[in-house]
């Protein structure tokens, strides 16, 4: 909703930059203009859970940066409270959270691309159904030692981002 934010997106999708967002509601821009915002593609996934990830991925390549943020674009997050982002180095981490950014633009259950004229259509399911909430619930993304260990050894990952080097 913050409007500098949309007027970047459209800069970079008149730039040819290619730009994919997932959220979950409200989206004040409108994709698919040609020549303003024609390389800018909305998915909306709504489905049993109201909270939604919020991850930031620029470029790709060597200069892939992915971000982990306590809030979305909107001007009430941007504006009139303290929230953070950070950048996710680990490459481990990096490929788990490219992880859940494909399984959520594959969502052809519970996803709805927003068009151009501020409808939104249902995602077709061409092949088999994905539903990528039921897919998280189902497939944990840590190791299997991690979902058998007991509770005080769980998130061995989380706690070794922390550890004294």
């Amino acid at each position: 909703t913050e409007r500098e934010i949309i007027d970047k997106f459209c800069e970079a999708s008149q730039a040819g930059v290619r730009v994919e967002l997932i959220l979950r509601g409200i989206c004040c821009l409108l994709p698919g203009i040609p020549g303003k915002t024609d390389n800018i593609h909305v998915t909306s996934v709504v489905g049993r859970f109201l909270e939604h990830s919020r991850i930031y991925r620029f470029g790709r390549g060597d200069d892939l940066r992915v971000f982990i943020s306590s809030a979305d674009l909107m001007t009430r997050n941007l504006n009139r409270r303290v929230e953070i982002a950070c950048p996710v180095t680990d490459p481990l981490l990096v490929e788990k959270i490219l992880r859940i950014l494909d399984v959520m633009l594959r969502d052809n259950v519970k996803a709805s691309t927003l068009l151009s004229d501020g409808t939104y259509l249902r995602k077709p399911c061409d092949g088999s159904a994905l539903d990528s909430q039921a897919y998280f619930l189902e497939h944990s993304l840590h190791d299997e030692s991690e979902r058998t260990a007991p509770p005080r050894e769980r998130f061995g990952w989380f706690k070794k981002l922390f550890a004294k080097k």
